[in-house]
């Protein structure tokens, strides 16, 4: 935390459950919240400052956590009259011009603009970080996966890998309509909204538009991916070594390309320069595939 950010360092760090998805049962290799913490719940976020280190959660996880958590964290009873939110207690609790850091990827817009709303009335500043420092400056070549996370850099050689179980197809008649149809019906909402692409960033959303199902996630059949579809193409970001000779004839049968799932980042911001148009849910998107 003292040299985040090319050395300006942050007061506070935060780190929700979610992964770049948003996702509530992330894989393992998106769990640093359960890492950092040694809290295994499925819901939760935990703050860091150089002299604290506090768990938010809910009632149904009190007695959990209270087992899970290490002597030097404090349980935060969310949903308590006593208890503040995460972004007021930042705000009271840090003096005033202090930096607040998070991964750009693991918040959505939406938290973010709140976020930076609570924080500047106390005088303080939200830092989102990334690999080559603050993304204020650009994210220019950043990989989706760099090793720009705080956790991350602790966690070290230790972290597990992403997923490699290979893709499976989700028939038609099962799946109620072929990737065609879904595409067409994403590009009419397109036109209905004079947008030029659709980005989807959630693991559901992906596994339905193209009919494909994984098992990345245990008893959840999602797979870590993207999706962009646009006017005139449809891609899948994933793991090209998970895509079988079925999965392929899929996808190629219903005209969808597949590239690495570290291009994603790059493909958007080539986008984003060329002046087109991307549609995308604000309370799923990280509020790094904006800039």
């Amino acid at each position: 935390m003292a040299a985040a950010d090319g050395g300006q360092g942050v007061a506070a760090y935060i780190v929700p459950t979610e992964d770049p998805h948003m996702s509530e049962y992330p894989p393992d290799h998106f769990k640093r919240r359960e890492y950092i913490s040694s809290f295994t719940g499925s819901a939760g976020t935990a703050v860091i400052t150089a002299e604290q280190a506090l768990l938010w959660t809910d009632g149904r996880y009190f007695l959990q956590a209270e087992t899970e958590l290490g002597p030097g964290w404090t349980l935060m009873r969310g949903g308590t009259g006593s208890c503040p939110e995460i972004n007021d207690w930042l705000a009271d609790s840090l003096p005033e011009g202090s930096r607040v850091g998070f991964d750009p990827f693991c918040h959505t817009v939406e938290a973010v603009n709140k976020l930076k709303s609570k924080l500047q009335e106390k005088g303080l500043e939200a830092v989102p970080l990334l690999a080559d420092g603050n993304l204020e400056k650009g994210l220019e070549a950043v990989p989706l996966l760099a090793d720009g996370n705080l956790v991350d850099q602790a966690w070290g050689a230790d972290r597990p890998g992403l997923p490699t179980a290979p893709l499976r197809v989700h028939a038609a008649e099962w799946a109620g309509a072929s990737i065609q149809q879904k595409v067409d019906e994403v590009r009419q909402k397109l036109a209905g909204v004079k947008a030029d692409c659709f980005l989807a960033t959630t693991l559901d959303e992906v596994a339905w538009l193209y009919n494909l199902r994984g098992s990345d996630v245990p008893y959840n059949p999602v797979f870590v991916s993207y999706a962009l579809v646009s006017l005139t193409d449809a891609v899948l970001y994933t793991n090209p070594e998970k895509v079988t000779p079925a999965v392929a004839e899929h996808l190629k049968a219903g005209c969808v390309v597949v590239r690495p799932y570290e291009q994603l980042v790059a493909d958007v911001k080539a986008k984003a320069s060329a002046k087109a148009r991307i549609a995308m849910d604000m309370s799923k998107v990280g509020v790094g595939r904006l800039s």
